[in-house]
């Protein structure tokens, strides 16, 4: 799971960085996706871009916040790599 125990970031010394996993994406290619800014990023203009086939992922339909500023993309970024445990 992306929000398991482990996370979607994970700490490596004092560097927060995104989680890598390999998946299988809803057009039934295989891609390894790294959650990094980039990715969220995309994922918060452009939910579907990657949008993976497992359950229960392949049901989500979130909504795509486009209109969202650079600032509170950075934002909410910033608080989840503040979530990475140690």
């Amino acid at each position: 799971s992306w929000a398991g125990p482990k996370g979607l970031f994970a700490k490596d010394g004092d560097k927060v960085i995104g989680r890598a996993r390999e998946v299988v994406l809803a057009d039934g290619s295989t891609q390894t996706v790294t959650v990094d800014e980039a990715y969220i990023k995309e994922s918060i203009a452009m939910p579907n871009a990657k949008k993976v086939a497992e359950l229960p992922y392949r049901n989500n339909n979130m909504s795509a916040f486009a209109d969202l500023d650079e600032r509170r993309v950075n934002c909410l970024i910033a608080y989840m790599k503040s979530l990475a445990s140690n």
